[in-house]
């Protein structure tokens, strides 16, 4: 006892200081600065995944205006020719178009819930990882303290 107001000892009070500032450097170093970067580097990889998909979604748009072009241009030679050759023409022309956008549809669509599932997929490991490197770090931390906790025990008790 050191004979201070309201039985402050201002050792203990330094040491408890002193063990939360290695607490935090710890759990800074083994959790927080990794995990950042491990979400730096997904958040990256999702972006070059978003880049090369809209790449690809510009040159379905540009095959589709060179395509459609071509179909005016084809329109204008058709127009040429007689009524009927005209008009089966035009139908198939129809029928491919459609095709072509029906088509595009289901591959748009297969890519997107593609990348959804790989997206959940990749969050849930990534989740599992944290939660492990979460639980490793605290054992760590643990078992580091465990003896400058036993310590302290044995100096309070004498």
């Amino acid at each position: 006892m050191t004979g201070l107001p309201l039985n402050i000892d201002w050792q203990q009070i330094v040491l408890h200081l002193f063990n939360f500032v290695i607490l935090s450097t710890g759990l800074y170093i083994l959790l927080y600065k990794p995990v950042k970067d491990f979400m730096n580097k997904r958040e990256e990889h999702y972006r070059a995944m978003d880049e090369a998909a809209k790449e690809a979604g510009d040159k379905a748009r540009a095959a589709k205006e060179e395509y459609e072009s071509k179909l005016a241009s084809a329109e204008e030679e058709i127009s040429q020719m007689k009524k009927a050759a005209t008009q089966r023409a035009k139908e198939a022309s129809d029928i491919t178009l459609a095709n072509a956008q029906t088509q595009a549809a289901g591959i748009i669509a297969e890519a997107k819930s593609l990348a959804e599932s790989e997206r959940e997929r990749i969050l849930s490991n990534a989740k599992d990882e944290v939660v492990f490197l979460a639980g490793e770090a605290t054992a760590k931390i643990m078992d580091s303290q465990k003896d400058v906790y036993e310590n302290f025990a044995r100096s309070v008790q004498h």
